[in-house]
């Protein structure tokens, strides 16, 4: 007699943890998990920075999209690299993040202007090393400190008219490289995390 009572079809055995669908179900989480983290620090990245480099130049966007295109392979290659890694050192990756936002926000208030805010929303970037007719416009002023803005004002917010443009551009730089860096740290967390959850249940 037949082992199959009643006649019906043999069942399909049950997806186990261990089978071969599992695994690429969860190959497939992986990718999307970490095409989305890579795309959220993206657009965190680009939408949420609010300092520009001048008002009359167009160059702190080329340099915003440099390092984007920087960033997205930074991401592919250590991306790669958080399978290898322990579970310790997501708790390194929240330290260098907070730590990489912290400096930002540090050199942010020390480094930018917020010029006319309810007209602009941006803050602009300062430099160091004032030019001549800027510094003879600060020795004709009041003493005291006259803040950025009243600085600023006479040269239209123009910050190659007051300091120098290396210095300027440099800076604008390491605050675009600080939050950037401290974006993509926070989405190889958010995508470690998401990694070794899947190879934890994986291993059950």
């Amino acid at each position: 007699m037949s082992g199959n009572r009643g006649g019906g079809a043999p069942r399909r055995g049950r997806r186990t943890a261990g089978s071969p669908d599992d695994g690429e179900w969860r190959k497939k989480w992986a990718v999307a998990a970490g095409v989305v983290t890579w795309l959220a620090s993206v657009l965190a990245t680009a939408i949420s920075f609010d300092v520009e480099l001048a008002l009359s130049s167009d160059a702190g966007g080329q340099f915003k999209a440099y390092f984007l295109i920087l960033s997205a392979v930074l991401f592919l290659l250590f991306a790669g690299l958080l399978d290898r890694l322990p579970r310790w050192s997501l708790g390194l990756l929240v330290l260098v993040s907070l730590g990489l936002f912290g400096a930002y926000t540090l050199q942010k208030d020390a480094w930018t202007c917020s010029y006319f805010p309810n007209h602009y929303e941006d803050r602009l970037t300062m430099g160091a090393t004032l030019l001549p007719e800027a510094r003879a416009f600060l020795e004709e002023m009041p003493p005291g400190d006259p803040g950025c803005e009243s600085l600023m004002k006479p040269f239209g917010g123009d910050a190659r008219k007051i300091w120098l443009w290396s210095e300027v551009r440099n800076r604008f730089l390491i605050l675009f490289g600080l939050y950037a860096a401290a974006w993509l740290t926070l989405a190889l967390l958010v995508l470690g995390a998401i990694r070794h959850s899947l190879s934890g249940k994986r291993s059950r």
